[in-house]
């Protein structure tokens, strides 16, 4: 393909989200290929941000007379088409319960539609007309894997102080969209009382109210379980943005990632500690499960949760997660480990078959 297509990309690359990480490792990915880009950022309430990185500011303030392609990585209800650019792409990550007649309409001003996961695929099916189906194409996320495996091996100060330690390691928000009381309350009837460690990473404690809501809460599943709580074998809570350095640091301390949203189909940083070696379990009924044969597959069973944004909502098992961790745990000196050529596909020399 020619390297040289003129691009807008209009999405959350900001966003301290998956979709936002997914959106920004595009990008990064295109500009490495060297096409041209013009980038815009989106905008969501309620989300979190980072700023522009350095590298990228230039490319806000791109202005080109004509654009070969225009990547609408945004909400269906915003996709938009102009008719002096030759084809418009969307990355679908959207919700599955959105009226049909609204999404076929959307939908119908693409060229094509992008998904990145076989369950969003197959949720597309059901709501958009045969002749839409065919311009949807599977296309996985990509990651630069060999910036992540050139990256400095430095931890961060607790690891270091703790070596023999096994850390296992979550990112959520404090909300009914992830298993975060199921995961602590596994960990501390079942791991707290080995040399293990469960840090978790947080972007939405905004208050010390808030914090000190949660830590009321954690404190009241250690007492449910009736366990003498030790300090520092206690869930360690992470909060805040952390930079790509910090990022890497927080990776390399810990030793098994674990994927515990209920309603997310797809998890961007899955990839991330997955390129580092690190042990994965995730919720088998989400896509992340169908990228990886050899994850651990935490079984799951559909739940209800409070909110008109999703339709089917899983939570993990007690159980299963339990077995999953604690095998996890046993087998913390010959972890299960992706193997690169099973990650290559994800890679960003990959990143034209999005454009195709």
């Amino acid at each position: 393909m020619d390297n040289n297509r003129t691009i807008l990309y209009i999405g959350p690359y900001n966003e301290e989200s998956n979709r936002g990480r997914s959106s920004l490792a595009n990008i990064r990915a295109l500009y490495k290929k060297k096409h041209l880009l013009k980038i815009v950022p989106m905008y969501y309430p309620g989300h979190y941000w980072n700023e522009t990185p350095e590298d990228l500011l230039a490319l806000e303030n791109n202005i080109f007379e004509k654009y070969d392609i225009c990547i609408q990585d945004c909400d269906p209800m915003q996709y938009c088409m102009n008719v002096q650019i030759k084809k418009h792409i969307g990355i679908y990550s959207a919700i599955d319960n959105i009226d049909e007649p609204i999404i076929n309409t959307k939908l119908s001003l693409l060229d094509k539609i992008v998904v990145n996961s076989q369950t969003r695929y197959n949720s597309l099916k059901h709501i958009l007309s045969g002749n839409l189906m065919q311009s949807v194409r599977y296309c996985p996320s990509y990651v630069d894997l060999q910036h992540i495996l050139d990256y400095k091996k430095e931890k961060l100060d607790w690891a270091n102080e703790n070596p023999g330690r096994y850390y296992f390691y979550s990112e959520i928000y404090f909300n009914d969209q992830y298993d975060w009381e199921k995961l602590i309350y596994v960990y501390m009837s079942s791991l707290m009382s080995r040399n293990c460690g469960l840090i978790i990473k947080t972007s939405g404690l905004e208050t010390k109210e808030d914090t000190d809501q949660i830590n009321q809460r954690i404190n009241e599943i250690a007492y449910s379980v009736n366990i003498g709580a030790k300090k520092e074998n206690m869930p360690h809570i992470l909060s805040g943005i952390y930079d790509e350095d910090s990022t890497m640091k927080l990776y390399n301390s810990v030793d098994c990632f674990i994927d515990c949203c209920r309603t997310n189909d797809y998890n961007n940083n899955i990839f991330l500690a997955a390129a580092l070696g690190k042990d994965l379990i995730c919720n088998s009924m989400l896509a992340a499960s169908e990228f990886f044969d050899q994850t651990y597959k935490v079984s799951a069973n559909l739940c209800n949760i409070p909110s008109f944004m999703y339709s089917n909502n899983y939570s993990m098992n007690d159980k299963s997660l339990r077995e999953a961790m604690l095998s996890s745990y046993y087998n913390r000196y010959n972890p299960k480990q992706i193997t690169t050529q099973q990650l290559e596909q994800y890679d960003i020399s990959n990143i034209d078959h999005l454009l195709c």
